[in-house]
């Protein structure tokens, strides 16, 4: 019984080791548009000047402009894998979704835990329409975006944001985004099991 219990526990901590990654996954909600973000006024993750479009990435628009969900994602112990920027937002002036696909690449390690990145490519494709905006990186000067926990503007100055630019005619084309990080996996808590099973096993012997 107790060599079963044994490869119970170590099956159950090997399992829980490798669903267990260290890939940090973030809700991305909008920012504020020149202004401290009241919930209301001007909100917007992407800002296409071009075509005059402000998407929202977080789902706090009224009635039928609900339903965007964006998540960004990286590993800060493998920038070499890149960043993603994926999910739907809504188009806040006729509430359309949109798709949005934006692959982060060339990443190194921002301050304070982020990233910055120099090389973007993406799109954002309008669900059951024919629209489609392509998303080209422009650096700043830094890079063509930067994650980080660095206070960047004062409704974010506790927390994680996100901006980047990108190639376009208008001059103001950018992703400007607050976040929000996704609760740890069942997966840590699985492993933090097992290895109370294999302590009071130890124990026992």
């Amino acid at each position: 019984m107790k060599n079963i219990r044994m490869v119970l526990a170590a099956l159950l901590m090997a399992f829980s080791t490798a669903t267990f990654a260290s890939t940090m996954t973030f809700t991305v909600g909008d920012h504020e548009d020149g202004v401290l973000y009241d919930g209301a006024t001007n909100p917007y993750g992407v800002r296409v000047d071009d075509t005059g479009q402000l998407f929202s990435t977080g789902d706090n628009l009224p009635g039928a402009f609900g339903g965007a969900s964006v998540t960004l994602s990286f590993d800060p112990t493998d920038l070499a894998a890149g960043a993603v920027l994926i999910g739907t937002v809504i188009d806040n002036a006729t509430g359309t979704a949109w798709e949005i696909d934006y692959v982060l690449s060339d990443l190194s390690a921002a301050a304070n835990g982020g990233f910055i990145a120099q090389m973007g490519v993406g799109t954002l494709t309008e669900i059951g329409g024919s629209g489609m905006i392509d998303l080209i990186g422009e650096s700043n000067g830094t890079g063509v975006f930067v994650f980080d926990n660095d206070g960047f503007r004062l409704g974010a100055s506790d927390g994680w944001v996100g901006r980047g630019w990108f190639a376009g005619s208008g001059s103001a084309n950018d992703i400007l985004i607050v976040a929000t990080p996704v609760p740890l996996p069942g997966a840590i808590w699985m492993m933090g099991a097992a290895l109370l099973g294999l302590t009071g096993l130890r124990r026992r012997q």
